[in-house]
């Protein structure tokens, strides 16, 4: 993860791979037969050479300062997210799920709630999964946020109304949800979902740019009520996609527990 700063429009967790360039001029001079000055480079060149994160937070709605990210290795002893990826948070008491989805190669996906304060403190920096599956949390403080201690986390055994997993298709996305949904409830969704970018640029942090509300033509639902098909008006590269699921009522007639995803399209299926 990195945080929000100079060419760093929005905090970010990136899928790092050797010799990938991801945006910040200043480490070229690392780069093998690089000879220029970096701060010298166009925006537009520099732009053309870089790799996409493959996460995106937005600064101040969904993270301020992610911290580590640790992937849920436990094998579904901690609840139904196995494989999937929790990342803590510095300035508010959260824990986020990255929901990975790969797209013609390219690592992708959606950031989602986990855990919003429930007795959380705030300065989530470390995490780690005990022999036993249960989550451990270290906190620091820093100058400008943060709580210090220890504290675990384990999973109760029930499983709770959630968004599981977001899939892009050509079209639009596929959802998978941890229970089955009522069919009506479907009706409650926007009409829409919302879509921006941020700048790359120099300068410290980005506003949203490039804002539009992309309509959604159609919605279904599969025979088992677990996975909802969205079909859009258009998909955007290189922009989020964020979906909000408030109003889904699952069978028993619980809401979801964290209706917002966040899904960042490097590529396009």
């Amino acid at each position: 993860t990195d945080n929000q700063g100079d060419w760093i429009g929005t905090s970010k967790c990136y899928h790092v791979q050797d010799g990938r360039f991801y945006g910040h001029p200043a480490s070229l001079v690392w780069k093998e037969g690089w000879d220029r000055d970096p701060l010298k480079v166009p925006v537009e060149e520099l732009n053309a050479m870089r790799t996409r994160a493959s996460f995106l937070f937005p600064q101040g709605e969904v993270a301020n300062s992610p911290t580590q990210p640790l992937c849920d290795t436990t094998a579904g002893r901690f609840g139904p997210f196995a494989g999937q990826m929790m990342v803590g948070e510095m300035n508010v008491a959260r824990i986020l799920r990255l929901v990975p989805d790969r797209v013609q190669g390219v690592i992708q996906g959606a950031v989602i709630n986990w855990m919003d304060s429930g007795g959380l403190r705030i300065g989530i920096n470390r995490l780690v999964f005990s022999p036993d599956a249960s989550l451990y949390i270290g906190q620091t403080a820093l100058s400008w946020a943060g709580d210090k201690g220890i504290q675990r986390i384990r999973w109760n055994g029930n499983v709770p109304h959630e968004i599981h997993s977001i899939r892009a298709r050509k079209d639009g996305f596929s959802i998978t949800m941890t229970q089955p949904i009522r069919a009506a409830s479907l009706d409650s969704l926007k009409s829409s979902v919302g879509s921006w970018s941020y700048r790359y640029h120099a300068a410290y942090g980005s506003p949203k740019v490039d804002a539009r509300d992309i309509p959604i033509i159609s919605r279904s639902l599969s025979a088992d009520g677990k996975t909802i098909k969205l079909v859009l008006g258009e998909l955007r590269e290189n922009a989020i996609h964020q979906i909000d699921f408030q109003g889904l009522v699952s069978m028993d007639g619980s809401a979801v527990l964290n209706p917002l995803a966040t899904y960042f399209m490097a590529v396009k299926p």
